[in-house]
């Protein structure tokens, strides 16, 4: 299993490069451990969704434990109203694996099966391998697009501002916004301050604000 299992988390790998809807990498990962392990059903459970239940459900629970939960014989007298309610849908078996990221459970990997004693600690350790990297292929999505709208707000913020002029320690302007570009005249990036001001760097940060604003 094994090499079988390696193969899986190389496909996974190289198919997070190439996919950009966040919905189309979770249903391809569903897809590829349904279809290498065997399970009928799999559902990934976010952060948002695991947050409304109580200890008392299944989700809460593992949650709470950051343990996996295995029901592998599922009946009437199964521990959590969900699992009985999967017994009714026909299912036999139950698994669900935390993915434990930074000490917090932003998803659970739900699996069911419809015959019995499906789920093995082998198996599990194998699926989680590739459920921690899904979650570390969102994390990552979501970190990044929270940094390109932070960003894009700076840039909008810096180009609304009055004159704005980003400079470097050798005094070369590195960035200049409409205004800045507007009142000296078409100013381009990587001039230096004394081109624009008349003044070097230098002798501009020692000048007090009062005089900043006066020098031509």
């Amino acid at each position: 299993m094994a090499n079988d299992t390696s193969s899986v988390i190389y496909g996974l790998i190289n198919a997070y490069k190439s996919i950009v809807n966040e919905e189309e990498i979770i249903k391809y990962f569903k897809s590829v451990v349904a279809e290498s392990f065997g399970i009928d059903a799999i559902n990934v459970i976010n952060y948002s969704t695991i947050e409304k239940y109580q200890s008392s459900s299944a989700y809460g629970y593992v949650s709470n434990t950051k343990k996996p939960y295995v029901d592998n014989q599922l009946s009437q007298y199964s521990s959590f109203p969900e699992l009985i309610d999967y017994k009714n849908k026909g299912f036999s078996s139950c698994a669900l694996m935390p993915v434990v990221l930074h000490g917090k459970v932003p998803m659970i990997v739900e699996m069911l099966s419809r015959y019995e004693n499906k789920f093995g600690e082998e198996m599990l350790k194998d699926i989680s391998a590739g459920a921690m990297l899904l979650a570390v292929e969102l994390a990552y999505r979501e970190e990044t697009a929270k940094s390109f709208m932070l960003a894009n707000y700076f840039n909008g913020a810096f180009d609304n501002a009055p004159m704005q002029l980003l400079v470097n320690a050798e005094g070369q302007v590195v960035k200049a916004n409409r205004n800045a570009i507007s009142e000296f005249h078409g100013v381009m990036e990587h001039s230096s301050i004394k081109d624009i001001l008349g003044i070097e760097f230098g002798e501009l940060a020692k000048l007090p604000a009062s005089k900043i604003l006066k020098v031509p």
